[in-house]
């Protein structure tokens, strides 16, 4: 078992002391030692869902500047990460990434995915894990409607912008 599931961990996040992490099993009792271990997997899933929105409200708002801190060449190939990512959810490593439940989603699925060498954050994990995210941060992220087209993506819609949409695809 890869040991990112073992730990209830898809996204491999390492212990950084200054995270606190609700869910996550207390310092003194984790036997992995570099990375963290959650008291369930939404747990794990939630801290990344937290982890990549905070990355990028940072700045770190491409997938070329996520992954230059999250996989660092020193221990990862992160060419090869970017392109799997940037391939994986259809945005380029230098397109700004817009923060939306879709795109959060993506980029957990996979990460999940490079990180453990299988998909293993389903819909439905994906949904558990957000369950956990606060409120206040849920309602800081754009919804999952946005428009790709052509290989281009669009920020998320307003309501008006989403109206506008369904009239033109509807002719």
């Amino acid at each position: 078992m890869p040991r990112g599931i073992r730990n209830n961990n898809p996204g491999n996040i390492e212990i950084n002391r200054a995270n606190a992490w609700e869910g996550r099993v207390p310092l003194q009792s984790n036997i992995d030692g570099r990375f963290e271990q959650f008291v369930s997997y939404d747990y794990g899933v939630r801290a990344l869902i937290i982890l990549l929105r905070n990355y990028i409200n940072s700045g770190r708002n491409t997938i070329n500047r996520v992954f230059a801190a999250y996989a660092p060449p020193t221990e990862n190939n992160t060419q090869q990460y970017i392109s799997f990512v940037s391939d994986r959810v259809n945005i380029g490593p230098d397109e700004i990434l817009p923060l939306s439940k879709q795109v959060l989603k993506e980029l957990t699925q996979a990460i999940a995915r490079m990180e453990n060498g299988r998909d293993c954050i389903s819909d439905k994990q994906f949904e558990a894990g957000w369950a956990l995210v606060p409120e206040n941060i849920r309602s800081s992220i754009g919804q999952s409607l946005y428009v790709r087209s052509e290989g281009l993506l669009a920020y998320p819609l307003s309501a008006n912008e989403r109206a506008l949409v369904v009239l033109i695809e509807n002719g």
